[in-house]
């Protein structure tokens, strides 16, 4: 055999040796996706509720292996929930495994996994998330912007009130807030057009709610003009219901108002539900002073006192003539 031929014959079994040890690497990492994957199916961690009013559907549940980070492997875990606008959605949540000597164990999540800090700004929000939420941050930012400027229409904001800046927190230990929630890969992300409909006006009802907030107080008042925005405005909200208020049992207005004074309270059922019942009643007989309503909240250091301010009659008058309308 010539030396050219002899060499030839070498590469060639080179080549062959890299394509079997290239292929046998290939099939291990596939196993190991396969096999981290498995074992999530089959120990699926606490399912998170990825916004409000979200009824989890019982199993069955898909995980499907993704990528891996080192050792680590990303399996995406899809379920489906019943929302309060449609019978059926799905969301997913990534988890991150990685082996031991017994199978698998959970992991956190690699910083590498989020990409670089960046910020979606318009006219209305400015997003604060990392790049692996980008998407969905220019999606909400769209949505959200009209909101906020509806809202602004109507309440006459001051032209400093806007813009506010939204959060999608990588941190899972950060407590959520109406303007800083973890990012979707925690509690969910949409993976249907309904699922992401319901996320996108449910982020959306948020930023209206924390301009409320912003304009009017912690107070149920302020968030009743909040409650009937994300209404008017069709958004997605488990908002309070007054239908269980009776007028012997409902509580005094000038105590709905002091819960603004107690953190612990805000958002409590009743105090909230009394207190949009009490905002319908008064602008349905005033339409014009939702404005000068809205506005002298802040100002105000009770119930007597906003209802002074913002001219719309004696206080206590007002409680009985609201109170006679409930059953």
């Amino acid at each position: 055999m010539s030396q050219r031929r002899i060499v030839f014959a070498i590469l060639a079994a080179t080549a062959l040796l890299i394509a079997a040890v290239s292929a046998g690497q290939m099939i291990s990492v596939a196993n190991g996706l396969n096999a981290a994957a498995a074992y999530a199916a089959s120990h699926p961690p606490e399912a998170p509720t990825p916004l409000d009013g979200a009824t989890l559907i019982e199993p069955p549940t898909t995980a499907n292996p993704v990528a891996r980070y080192g050792a680590a492997v990303e399996v995406q875990i899809t379920r489906r929930y019943q929302t309060l606008r449609h019978v059926e959605v799905k969301f997913a949540v990534t988890y991150f495994y990685g082996p031991t000597g017994a199978g698998w164990e959970q992991l956190p999540y690699p910083s590498s996994f989020w990409g670089e800090s960046q910020i979606t700004a318009g006219e209305h929000l400015t997003i604060a998330h990392p790049q692996r939420v980008a998407k969905l941050a220019k999606n909400l930012q769209s949505v959200a912007d009209a909101a906020l400027a509806a809202a602004c229409a109507r309440w006459q904001c001051p032209a400093d009130a806007l813009p506010i800046t939204f959060t999608f927190s990588t941190d899972p230990a950060a407590p959520p807030t109406l303007l800083a929630q973890p990012a979707p890969q925690y509690t969910g992300v949409p993976m249907t057009q309904e699922a992401n409909d319901d996320y996108l006006s449910s982020l959306s009802a948020d930023t209206v709610m924390a301009l409320a907030e912003q304009l009017g107080g912690h107070s149920p008042f302020a968030r009743a003009f909040g409650w009937r925005e994300i209404a008017a405005q069709n958004l997605y909200a488990a908002s309070p219901d007054a239908s269980a208020l009776r007028r012997d049992t409902a509580p005094p207005l000038a105590e709905v108002w002091a819960v603004s004074a107690d953190p612990a309270r805000r958002g409590s059922g009743v105090p909230d539900a009394a207190a949009l019942s009490f905002v319908n009643f008064i602008l349905a007989q005033q339409p014009g002073r939702e404005p000068a309503a809205m506005q002298a909240l802040l100002l105000s250091q009770s119930f007597e006192d906003w209802c002074a301010r913002a001219a719309l009659g004696d206080a206590q008058a007002l409680d009985s003539a609201w109170r006679a309308t409930l059953p």
